[in-house]
């Protein structure tokens, strides 16, 4: 679920995979059985452990725009809920209940800020989503969009 970076290393805390990152984005110092040469191939090994019987789902804060058009940080909280057939969200956002889904036919991807939040746009309002209590797992959100829109569940992007 994360990675420690720092002075070109890259670290899995959990397994304890160590490899130094240079700066054209190959990995180096890592066994060749793990098949992983690049932050690319890091991303999409992560991806492929993400098992799409499994649902993803996480508590979330929520970031979204006021009555004025301001984004708002922290105005909200929920769950987010990412399967092979429908994204969703159930919470309490600026003092009203909002609940609302989207096929997973109809994305085909998640706007991300990598370690903060994914983006959802919907009836006019934009949502940012932070999974808690690590708002990291954001990518997890676009990895397992990844994984489905890979499996023929999305819409391939032209």
């Amino acid at each position: 679920d994360r990675l420690l970076c720092g002075g070109g290393r890259v670290v899995c805390p959990d397994c304890g995979l160590t490899a130094v990152l240079d700066e054209y984005g190959r990995l180096s110092g890592l066994p060749a059985s793990c098949g992983i040469a690049t932050v690319s191939d890091w991303y999409e090994a992560c991806a492929a452990s993400l098992d799409l019987d499994v649902p993803l789902v996480r508590a979330c804060e929520v970031g979204t725009t006021d009555e004025d058009g301001y984004m708002r940080r922290g105005v909200g909280e929920g769950e987010m809920r990412l399967d092979r057939e429908v994204f969703r969200f159930r919470g309490h956002v600026l003092g009203k209940d909002v609940d609302f889904t989207i096929p997973v036919g109809r994305l085909t991807a998640f706007p991300i800020t990598v370690a903060d939040h994914v983006d959802v746009y919907i009836d006019g309002q934009l949502y940012y989503l932070s999974p808690l209590p690590d708002k990291r797992e954001s990518v997890k959100f676009t990895a397992y969009l990844d994984r489905c829109t890979a499996a023929g569940l999305c819409p391939t992007p032209r």
